[in-house]
């Protein structure tokens, strides 16, 4: 799907096209699963979310399961002029918690995840 986006862009037609895929996301996020690890999100250390959903939908899945208050960041492909697996979203991230990326634990759940951390010098995590 993220090609579609760069391709998009290309044609110049991106905003639209994001717009529609935002639109879904949002839809999804009042009714995404939640995962059973949320239950395990410290309180202790700063928190934050990293997605290549829209930030807004990332937003509302938090608010839904009740986890808006255990995460200070959130940085969706919107939110950044980088998207994962860039490392400069994840830098994003961590510069915004104060927190230096080899200090940093990124839990994910997918290759590009991995890579991103990889990438930005942080350790890695499966979901």
């Amino acid at each position: 799907m993220w090609s579609v986006l760069a391709t998009a862009d290309d044609a110049g037609v991106r905003t639209a096209v994001d717009d529609i895929i935002t639109e879904h996301e949002l839809a999804g996020a009042d009714t995404a699963a939640r995962l059973p690890a949320a239950d395990d999100i410290p309180r202790d250390v700063p928190v934050g979310v990293c997605s290549l959903n829209a930030e807004a939908a990332c937003r509302r899945a938090l608010a839904a399961h009740e986890l808006a208050d255990a995460v200070a960041v959130v940085a969706g492909r919107d939110t950044t002029p980088a998207m994962k697996p860039d490392p400069r979203a994840l830098e994003w991230v961590t510069t915004e918690l104060g927190v230096a990326p080899a200090d940093t634990l990124f839990v994910g759940d997918s290759a590009s995840d991995e890579t991103t951390a990889e990438r930005a010098g942080a350790d890695f995590q499966w979901v």
